[in-house]
């Protein structure tokens, strides 16, 4: 079922759901996908390498905000027959159905109703950064993907414990466009995809995503460590 995340509350809790609340968050991801349009038109007018970077995104924002229409409408008592009714959605329901993108339009309903009701919500944050960056740039760029997490899915982060992890570009790459996930591309290295930032209700464990040992990160140079004197050796 779509609305499998709404079955899941308990009666009392879905009748105090405030549809428009749900309605503003289809239009921010709407919104959103009005801004990387804009920064993808004007980088290709510019030739710039962020193009490519910038076409994904803007392809990831416009799967979001059609998953989360679609859910928005299911969650409204709408068939799906009747929500993509244009002859260019024709295959649509057989889009929507195939199971590829129904993880999709369950995480987008679950993100609504997180937050609208306060009882949603997963227990850790884990942020993905990229394994080639400085120590400092890790820590910059896992903290503005932790708040881009916490504006695009307000309320599904319902504790305070944060993972950050790191991975090489590739692996970090094939987090883009999954249900649930907040990529951060930094305007000041060339919209180069440096973050990622999604939820669970488990630790997450993944081949090729290790955890970040700061202590490493931070080791001061052999010249700057505090010599140990050895009196009367």
């Amino acid at each position: 079922m779509f609305n499998a995340a709404i079955e899941a509350l308990p009666a009392e809790l879905v009748t105090k759901v405030s549809f428009a609340g749900m309605k503003k968050y289809v239009q921010h991801l709407a919104s959103q996908v009005r801004v990387f349009k804009d920064l993808h038109q004007k980088a290709q007018k510019r030739g710039d390498s962020s193009t490519q970077e910038l076409f994904n995104a803007l392809q990831i924002a416009r799967h979001r905000a059609r998953a989360a229409h679609v859910g928005y409408c299911l969650l409204r008592g709408q068939t799906l027959d009747k929500i993509e009714t244009q002859p260019k959605s024709l295959d649509a329901q057989k889009t929507w159905t195939a199971g590829g993108d129904l993880d999709a339009v369950r995480f987008e309903q679950q993100a609504m109703l997180a937050k609208v009701i306060p009882q949603v919500g997963l227990t850790y944050l884990t942020v993905v950064v990229d394994a080639s960056l400085t120590a400092g740039q890790k820590a910059v760029q896992a903290a503005h993907a932790a708040a881009r997490y916490q504006i695009e899915y307000p309320g599904c982060w319902k504790d305070s414990t944060l993972h950050l992890m790191e991975a090489e570009t590739v692996i970090l790459r094939t987090f883009c466009g999954r249900p649930g996930v907040s990529s951060f591309l930094e305007a000041d290295l060339q919209h180069q995809l440096t973050a990622v930032a999604f939820s669970t209700s488990e630790p997450y464990k993944r081949s090729g995503v290790t955890r970040i040992e700061w202590a490493d990160q931070f080791q001061p140079a052999e010249s700057r460590r505090p010599r140990v004197l050895q009196v009367g050796a």
